[in-house]
């Protein structure tokens, strides 16, 4: 007596039969669970678990909103067997303690998620080699699924963009590219935060506010986000100034070899020797640059919180004479972890995108602004007071705004 099939059984070898064995669909769409629970006479579970089986053996690709889909269809090339294993593209950072710190956070966080999805993550060092061009990114890329890129100067990206196109493989970007990227990104918020805290020192009396960048303004679009944000913050604020302290400002080759705490200091410096002490609180979008700035204050006898606020913008537990420096604290391994995530579904639902993901950092106790800043902001970030234009929408209107309160100096 042949003993009876399985339910599960039953819905295998029809698919296999049905499907596998002929070009099936045009497009290679399967049926519905719901069509294929009436067909075979099956419950949803049934379906669902051996939809789910051939999709961890790459037999089929289950698209959310679309369907689930043959890997390939007949009389096609199969697809590459996967290597298990996606990369991220490690940009060449010397000198920046907080840059590897931030790129740490993310790798680890990133290499945690990809085990739990039984992967491997390996670590994309091109940047390092001197003269590293496409040749050597493509044999770079031979032995993974993906790649995630990361920030950073000489980080390869358009050779990796390249080639990636070329071999079909899929990216996931950590930061968008460019300000009109709403796509296969996960990124710190820093149009709303940076929005929030330029509300919160506009309603606790701060008008004279400096941003300080280490590199130039706009070669950053995260820079560019926040400058865009504290100009509409104070953009009806007559009375305001808003001042760029960014590396145009500076001779950059003398820079290069410098940390960032000492940029932050001699910006600071610099600014007080030529304009006094008309500075009421200052933006710096790293820790260190933060923790030079208090210190020129110091310096020059200006008392931190009182006269003068400095935040960070990255979240490293740093000391200033005080006590904690307030940053920004940008939530590191949550975005390894979401672009980690991103990348294992793009990997196994290519060739399609996901949407770009934003997410917003906390401002951090601590003794380099008054506590009322600090409440203001909070009520700001709890009814999520949002700018009125996007993240993306809000950079073409900065580039072409005339009149803004700001200046280099």
């Amino acid at each position: 007596m042949i003993p009876a099939k399985r339910p599960s059984e039953i819905v295998r070898d029809y698919i296999e039969a049905e499907f596998f064995g002929s070009a099936g669909r045009p497009d290679g769409r399967l049926p519905t669970i719901q069509e294929f629970s009436e067909h075979l006479n099956v419950s949803h579970s049934t379906v669902r678990s051996v939809i789910k089986a051939l999709a961890e053996e790459g037999k089929v690709s289950a698209i959310p909103g679309k369907g689930t889909f043959l890997t390939h269809r007949a009389g096609e090339e199969a697809a590459p067997a996967l290597q298990g294993c996606f990369g991220i593209n490690i940009p060449n950072i010397p000198g920046r303690i907080v840059g590897r710190a931030w790129l740490g956070h993310i790798v680890l966080a990133a290499t945690e998620e990809a085990l739990k999805a039984n992967m491997m993550v390996t670590a994309l060092d091109m940047a390092r080699q001197t003269g590293a061009g496409l040749k050597e990114v493509r044999k770079a890329l031979d032995r993974v699924d993906g790649v995630i890129v990361c920030p950073g100067p000489r980080n390869h990206a358009p050779e990796v963009e390249k080639a990636c196109a070329e071999k079909g493989l899929p990216m996931v970007y950590i930061n968008p590219p460019h300000f009109l990227h709403t796509a296969d990104f996960v990124s710190n918020d820093y149009f709303t935060a940076a929005y929030h805290l330029a509300l919160a020192w506009r309603k606790t009396g701060r008008r004279n506010v400096a941003l300080v960048f280490e590199g130039p303004l706009w070669h950053s679009i995260s820079a560019e986000q926040t400058f865009t944000a504290f100009s509409l913050a104070y953009a009806s604020c007559q009375e305001a100034r808003l001042r760029v302290l960014d590396g145009e400002c500076f001779d950059p080759m003398k820079e290069q070899t410098t940390c960032s705490e000492e940029i932050g200091y001699r910006r600071i410096k610099r600014y007080l020797e030529r304009h006094g002490g008309d500075l009421d609180a200052v933006y710096c979008f790293g820790d260190y640059l933060a923790q030079g700035a208090v210190k020129a204050f110091l310096e020059a006898g200006r008392d931190v919180p009182q006269e003068v606020s400095v935040v960070g913008g990255t979240g490293i537990d740093l000391q200033v004479p005080m006590g904690p420096l307030v940053t920004l604290r940008q939530p590191m391994a949550q975005i390894g972890r979401e672009a980690a995530r991103m990348m294992i579904w793009k990997i196994r639902n290519r060739p399609s995108s996901a949407p770009g993901i934003y997410l917003l950092p906390e401002l951090t106790e601590g003794c380099t602004i008054r506590p009322e800043e600090h409440a203001a902001y909070a009520e700001l970030a709890s009814v999520e007071t949002r700018a009125p234009f996007s993240a993306g929408s809000s950079m073409l209107w900065a580039k072409g705004a005339a009149n803004l309160p700001s200046g280099r100096s």
